[in-house]
C-alpha cells in the first residue's frame, strides 16, 4: 500500500511543478515561456486557416513610484489585479502572460487589432476602477500596444507591439507636461 501511496504523491507532485513551470509566481497567471509556446502554435494555425491573430503588449505606468511609495507588498497586489482584471476582461481563447516587472502580453486569437481597441477600453475602466478604489496614484495607469499580423516571427509581431506601447507611453508622459 506504501508503494501506490508514494506513486500517487509522486504524481501529483510532478503535476504541481509542471502545472508551476507555466505560470507567474507573483500573479499566478502564465508566464513568457509558456506564452512563446503557445504563441508559435497559435501562429501556425492562424497562417493555416487565414484567422486574425492580434497581440497587446502591456505595461503598468508609474508602478516605481507605487511601489516607493506604498512598498513592494502593494505592488505584487498591483501586478495581480492586473493579471486578475486581464483575465476577466478577455476570452478563454485568448491567452494572458506576464512577460516581465511590469509588462504583461496578450495573444488573442481569431481577433483584430479593431477588436482589441475594444477589450482594451474595458481593461483601462477595470483598472481606474481598482486604482480609485484602492486610492493609489492616480498616475498609475496602463500603456498598450497592439499589433495584429501573421506574417512575421512572434518576436516581429511581439517587437512591433511593444514598441507601439512605449510610444502611446512616451506621447502620455508629454501630454502631462
Amino acid at each position: 500500500m506504501s508503494k501506490i501511496k508514494d506513486f500517487f504523491h509522486n504524481l501529483w507532485t510532478a503535476w504541481r511543478l509542471r502545472k508551476n513551470l507555466f505560470r507567474d509566481p507573483v500573479t499566478g497567471i502564465y508566464n513568457r515561456q509558456y506564452f512563446k509556446e503557445v504563441a508559435k502554435n497559435e501562429l501556425a494555425v492562424a497562417r493555416r486557416y487565414n484567422n486574425k491573430l492580434t497581440f497587446v503588449f502591456i505595461d503598468i505606468d508609474n508602478f516605481k513610484e507605487t511601489n516607493d511609495s506604498f512598498g513592494h507588498q502593494k505592488g505584487d497586489e498591483v501586478l495581480k489585479k492586473v493579471g486578475q482584471i486581464l483575465e476577466e476582461e478577455s476570452r478563454d481563447s485568448d491567452i494572458v502572460a506576464r512577460w516581465g516587472g511590469d509588462e504583461f502580453i496578450m495573444l488573442l486569437t481569431k481577433t483584430s487589432a479593431k477588436q482589441a481597441v475594444i477589450l482594451i477600453k474595458r481593461i483601462q475602466e477595470s483598472f481606474s476602477h481598482y486604482v480609485r478604489e484602492e486610492d493609489l496614484n492616480s498616475n498609475l495607469t496602463l500603456s498598450f500596444g497592439v499589433e495584429e499580423g501573421q506574417e512575421e516571427s512572434i518576436k516581429e509581431i511581439i517587437d512591433k507591439a511593444d514598441r507601439q506601447m512605449y510610444l502611446r507611453k512616451k506621447k502620455k508622459k508629454n501630454n502631462n507636461k
